[in-house]
């Protein structure tokens, strides 16, 4: 084993400082990237037919997204460890704001009325004041209860909220009438190529057996960056190598069948994976009729930036025969 490191320590070693490098430099463009798109993309809000409003959307960094959270009131780690059981992960956070306009008034008549319930023992009794005497009723109040229709207005929209009566002659005169509300929040979800996510929400408040659409003032939804990330993810790559033999100089071919057991990418999925680690595979050298035992320390998936091809993977390889021989070489892998 010592007399195997001694001879071909090195060149392993600047096979696996090669990796190492391709991965440090790929790291950087990936940070780099993220904040261009934190910097530069910027989707505005939209109102659109039937009060349906397209969310201002951006990406953010995990730590501006903790942020909006905390400022909104939202606790995420109870959300978080929720999703955890389920090993999902954060993707962003909407927010919808609606405000009514509230309302103020005085000197406002009555809506509707309803009589004074008739005394059967005194039909024909009059109002009277508190020293005994007859009042005299110029409005009204004393004869019939007074109702008021009251309303939550909205930009374009009145949503009725209920009714309050008053009669001026009961010791207790208030009487109210408060209508049951449904609040609808709608939220459509849409992904584009590159996977960023686009947000519709609407507004609709049910009252008295009527839907009221609600104009919405502001809509935002923060989504957090996908960054990329190691998963141990094991995948089975057939290829073809093609390099030199080291210890009995000649060319050498070396279809083989792999299997790398860590990713690196945004999802563990074909098209997402940038990279690919610890490739352990067998292979027959066509050249000089050998087995061969292969390994592929990094695979870059070319494939990503090839359309119609998820998966294309290209990396280099050291291989030992059943021979002793050691061979370096470079190939290309496809995923099964």
């Amino acid at each position: 084993m010592s007399s195997f490191l001694k001879k071909f320590g090195p060149t392993i070693g600047v096979v696996l400082i090669i990796a190492i490098l391709a991965v440090i430099v790929k790291m950087q463009w990936d940070a780099s990237k993220e904040q261009e798109a934190i910097s530069r993309q910027m989707i505005e809000q939209k109102k659109l037919v039937d009060e349906i409003v397209r969310n201002q959307s951006r990406y953010v960094s995990s730590e501006d997204l903790d942020k909006f959270a905390e400022k909104i009131g939202l606790d995420l780690k109870a959300i978080q460890d929720d999703m955890d059981e389920f090993d999902a992960s954060l993707v962003g956070i909407s927010k919808v704001l609606i405000e009514s306009r509230g309302r103020q008034g005085t000197n406002i008549g009555s809506t509707g009325v309803k009589p004074r319930p008739v005394d059967p023992d005194n039909p024909n009794e009059l109002p009277t004041c508190p020293d005994g005497t007859v009042c005299p009723d110029v409005y009204g109040y004393l004869s019939n209860e007074q109702w008021l229709a009251l309303s939550e207005p909205f930009s374009g929209v009145d949503v009725p909220i209920g009714s309050v009566g008053f009669s001026a002659w009961k010791e207790k005169p208030w009487s109210i009438n408060i209508l049951p509300r449904k609040y609808h929040v709608s939220t459509v979800l849409g992904k584009d190529k590159e996977g960023r996510h686009y947000v519709y929400s609407q507004m609709q408040i049910e009252t008295d057996g009527k839907k009221h659409k609600i104009p919405i003032q502001q809509a935002e939804f923060q989504e957090l960056y996908p960054e990329s990330e190691f998963h141990f993810n094991p995948k089975i790559h057939l290829g073809v190598d093609v390099g030199a033999v080291v210890t009995n100089p000649s060319a050498e071919v070396v279809p083989n069948l792999q299997v790398s057991f860590f990713t690196y990418g945004r999802t563990k999925t074909n098209v997402d994976t940038e990279w690919s680690f610890l490739g352990l595979g067998l292979g027959v050298g066509t050249q000089n009729q050998t087995f061969n035992v292969l390994l592929t320390p990094v695979n870059y998936n070319l494939g990503q930036h090839i359309p119609l091809i998820e998966s294309l993977h290209v990396g280099p390889t050291v291989s030992i025969d059943h021979k002793g021989e050691f061979s370096v070489m470079g190939g290309l892998r496809v995923g099964l």
